[in-house]
């Protein structure tokens, strides 16, 4: 088992997060290809997560919160319905830029040309930030994004035209 892998497992067990996390091996690859695409997509944001977690009071040096742990756990839940619902509709997954904010929140990023869409994961809700050019009026838009709206957010980020 690589170090990717059980870190990955680790991370999973520690935030709990993820059915992979019970599953074995065994189990794991005789399923789908799709169900396969789905764990290894996730496996490397996993990762990317539990970096983040590491990060202590002041990470910035400008005074913000480390990442909150029940944010983490909600983060690595969130990734999770957020690849299966791209793959199950036959969309394209894209590996997200994974970071936190001043509050605790766990962020991640995605771009698409000139289109970005940030979805922020907090301990209690979530929310999204889309934008489209320089103009905070006219080229962004944002709204709490609940785990089953995420679909529409990718749809819109993986269009060519606006």
């Amino acid at each position: 088992m690589s170090y990717t892998t059980i870190s990955t497992v680790h991370a999973r067990a520690q935030y709990g997060g993820g059915s992979e996390t019970a599953k074995t091996l065994k189990q794991q690859w005789s399923e789908p290809i799709s169900t396969k695409i789905e764990y290894l997509a996730t496996n490397r944001v996993v990762v990317e997560i539990s970096r983040v977690a590491k990060r202590a009071k002041n990470w910035d040096g400008f005074g913000s919160d480390q990442p909150d742990r029940k944010a983490v756990a909600n983060a690595v839940n969130a990734i999770d319905t957020f690849a299966q619902q791209v793959s199950q509709a036959g969309l394209e997954w894209m590996h997200p830029h994974v970071g936190s904010n001043e509050d605790g929140e766990i962020s991640f990023e995605w771009w698409n040309g000139n289109k970005k869409l940030t979805v922020y994961v907090g301990s209690e809700e979530n929310h999204y930030v889309s934008s489209w050019g320089h103009n905070i009026d006219t080229n962004m838009d944002a709204g709490p994004l609940p785990l089953d709206g995420f679909l529409k957010q990718w749809r819109w980020l993986r269009q060519l035209h606006n």
